[in-house]
């Protein structure tokens, strides 16, 4: 894995888990799988209904509800709502793909 790809699925997991954290849900495989499965990937996403369902969405609702002022919950934000989006697709696509591999397998049920 190339450096780039490292510290990207790093900074990844690391604004999934925080984002699970802040918003005072559990952080395991079932609530990461839930979360990455519904994050936005383009700009336009933010404006439909499917996302505003999405366990993602639910997730920064509630850590705002709790911690906004926070500047983990803005690093946070920032992250989903700007950075990710602004990624190229095929970044996306390994980054999600990756993280659900990899949690899919430690969960004891990996439907979500």
């Amino acid at each position: 894995m190339n450096d780039n790809l490292a510290a990207s699925s790093g900074a990844f997991i690391k604004n999934a888990r925080d984002a699970i954290t802040i918003a005072g849900f559990p952080f395991n495989s079932h609530t990461i799988c839930a979360f990455v499965k519904t994050v936005p990937r383009q700009p336009t996403d933010l404006l439909h209904t499917e996302w505003e369902d999405g366990f993602c969405c639910r997730t920064l609702r509630a850590a705002a509800e709790r911690n906004a002022e926070s500047p983990d919950y803005r690093r946070v934000v920032e992250y989903w709502l700007a950075q990710f989006v602004a990624r190229p697709r095929e970044s996306q696509t390994v980054l999600i793909y990756c993280a659900l591999g990899f949690f899919a397998e430690i969960q004891p049920n990996p439907e979500v």
